[in-house]
């Protein structure tokens, strides 16, 4: 805290001893994240899946048949109208993985150590699992705290309770669903016009699956793009996350990104307009094509070098080695091959225009790639196009 600043408190929180069973009977990991009234306790969206194997488990349950310490669970306190009414219940910060295993173990999901299930244990130790007492610490809202301010603080508060966790990019983003600009991101897997695109030629389902594929890419293109920024270009949380956190997409930020879409999937379409299922890897990577598109797209406004991209796609997807080989014509450096920066996308975005500049330069790069004199392999190029049926994901 910087001096002369008065202290706020933020938050409110409480310590409470509540009995194991009295939290499983109103808790389901099963459920969908956050989205069901029934249950008073919550496994909140930005929460990483548990991923505990068997004997970690069998150990938990060991610990609380014999009445071992364990450590404290902590959830935040929040409210929702249902049925016409205000609801409260709690989201699990830390701890679920261990609740989520506990309550497998009262389901009788997994056995003991020994071989018994919950089913199977002594009348005495069902007692004791289900009275155990869990230490639950409870952060609530403080009145001076606006409910924006209380997410950002949820999201720094999972980031340091995981710290000995460390948290991937796409984690932090995914802690951070409340704002603006990371609810828009998620719309766009169901948008009408590239929801379509986005699965086909980039991700299947945008913060999906246990590692919330695509969010730190799509973060990327969103900054970058409303801010015209080319600074922004990264999947670093740590550079767009603070910005990312204050912004509220508008209706103008929202037509900026379209904007861009738009184009980008137009000059793939043009490119290879018959291959129904394209190697995502080659759209969805930032220090690669889609970077460099974005580094285009706001240099030059986009439709400069039109024709230019639609030839690399299509070059880059008749041959694996052409980016390869490009850059070892450009003679570019290891950090500007593979880093995601303005200088590092300059000086591919310089290279690639100069490549394409004259037939000359490009016949020598595909001649290199394949070991076909320059004028035989323009013909197999074009016999190549006019044959081109599908690419296997």
């Amino acid at each position: 805290m910087q001096s002369g600043v008065p202290f706020r408190s933020r938050i409110n929180r409480a310590r409470n001893q509540i009995a194991l069973y009295t939290i499983i009977q109103c808790f389901d990991p099963t459920e969908s994240r956050n989205l069901g009234t029934r249950w008073n306790y919550r496994i909140p969206l930005h929460q990483r899946f548990a991923s505990w194997k068997l004997e970690i488990k069998q150990k938990l349950i060991d610990t609380i048949l014999q009445d071992y310490p364990l450590g404290s669970i902590i959830v935040t306190s929040h409210a929702e109208i249902s049925n016409g009414s205000i609801q409260s219940y709690y989201n699990i910060q830390d701890g679920q993985t261990r609740l989520t295993a506990l309550h497998e173990f009262a389901n009788n999901k997994f056995s003991t150590i020994d071989g018994r299930y919950f089913r199977d244990i002594s009348d005495d130790e069902r007692a004791r699992f289900n009275n155990y007492q869990i230490h639950c610490d409870v952060i609530s809202r403080a009145d001076t705290t606006s409910e924006r301010e209380f997410d950002e603080i949820i999201a720094d508060m999972f980031e340091r309770l995981n710290s000995g966790k460390p948290l991937s990019d796409n984690d932090k983003y995914h802690a951070r669903l409340s704002t603006s600009v990371m609810q828009f991101i998620v719309s766009l897997n169901t948008s009408c016009e590239f929801g379509p695109l986005l699965k086909k030629y980039c991700w299947a389902d945008i913060g999906g699956g246990k590692k919330f594929t695509g969010l730190k890419e799509a973060a990327a293109i969103v900054m970058s793009v409303i801010s015209n920024d080319t600074n922004c270009i990264t999947t670093s949380y740590i550079q767009n996350g603070k910005n990312m956190v204050q912004t509220d997409m508008t209706p103008q930020h929202i037509a900026r990104v379209y904007s861009f879409l738009g184009w980008y999937f137009e000059i793939i379409q043009r490119a290879i307009p018959t291959v129904v299922k394209p190697k995502r890897n080659a759209f969805n990577k930032i220090p690669s094509l889609l970077g460099m598109m974005i580094f285009d797209w706001i240099k030059h406004s986009g439709s400069t070098h039109d024709a230019m991209w639609v030839s690399f796609i299509k070059a880059t997807h008749d041959h694996d080695d052409f980016m390869k080989t490009l850059w070892g014509v450009a003679r570019l450096n290891d950090g500007d091959r593979r880093c995601a920066t303005t200088s590092a996308f300059n000086a591919k975005l310089t290279a690639t225009v100069a490549a394409f500049a004259t037939t000359q330069t490009f016949d020598c790069i595909i001649s290199q790639i394949t070991g076909i004199p320059a004028a035989a392999c323009l013909a197999a190029n074009e016999e190549n196009s006019d044959t081109d049926t599908e690419e296997e994901n």
